[in-house]
């Protein structure tokens, strides 16, 4: 989820400085959840499910579990990154 353009340009430079000065470390990831909302969350995931229904066959054909919306959610997406 990509709401960066949403940020103060002061905000978004800064970001773009630590993230330019960071890049070559491996040792941790910083993951900030600025201008966060589980709603937002929730409907991109069911985004993200709707999409791979489309590609796979349709909804029909889909069984939608909370381990399902739970691969599809921002954290899964982070942590795969």
């Amino acid at each position: 989820m990509d709401v960066q353009h949403e940020l103060p340009e002061s905000v978004q430079r800064e970001m773009e400085f630590a993230r330019e000065a960071t890049s070559g470390n491996r040792g941790m990831m910083l993951t900030l959840a600025l201008n966060y909302s589980a709603r937002s969350e929730i409907v991109d995931a069911f985004r993200s499910l709707a999409e791979a229904a489309a590609r796979n066959g349709g909804l029909q054909h889909m069984e939608v579990t909370e381990q399902l919306v739970s691969e599809h959610s921002l954290h899964s997406r982070i942590a795969r990154s």
